[in-house]
């Protein structure tokens, strides 16, 4: 009886090792796409502004940036949205079209980020090191003019993971 009981147990734990290794990837789980989340330590509450002034410490739904990466291994300046604007959604996902995937290309790569708000799609970009040029008229505009910028090494704990875009005014 006990030689049985062990057979029923050996044989349940290899099904359960068998079946317990497998992963499948949903349409929830994109495999190695380029997300970011943003925000500010401070929005400030600018009453000088004639536009919707940014308050708190997060963006609100709807809300556009502009993102622009140096990839080092690849030389490669990277516009995100050039197809729709890298938009905050009603979920609290930014979003953008077409979408990037990390492009890995060794353990001394790495990517620079730079993100501004609000999105305007006619900044010069040039790249190594990574810089935008910009017309603002702050009379005119009325905007909450804020930058982020980050570098991602390939060599992060977590390399692939979403990129925090943490804002400062301008």
């Amino acid at each position: 009886m006990l030689n049985r009981i062990i057979r029923i147990a050996a044989a349940a734990c290899t099904l359960l090792i068998w079946t317990g290794c497998v992963r499948t990837l949903g349409p929830a789980e994109p495999d190695g796409e380029i997300r970011f989340t943003a925000g500010s330590p401070l929005l400030r509450d600018d009453a000088t502004k004639s536009g919707t002034p940014k308050t708190g410490t997060a963006f609100s739904a709807g809300d556009q940036i502009s993102v622009f990466a140096w990839h080092g291994a690849a030389s490669e300046l990277i516009t995100f949205g050039t197809g729709t604007p890298v938009t905050l959604g009603n979920s609290g996902a930014w979003t953008y079209a077409p979408v990037k995937i990390w492009e890995w290309g060794g353990n001394s790569d790495y990517y620079d980020f730079m993100a501004i708000h609000p999105y305007n799609g006619s900044y010069a970009v040039t790249s190594s090191p990574l810089s935008v040029t910009f017309n603002y008229d702050a009379t005119v505009s009325q905007d909450d003019l804020m930058t982020a910028g980050i570098r991602r090494r390939a060599t992060d704990p977590v390399p692939t993971e979403t990129v925090p875009l943490t804002f400062t005014h301008r």
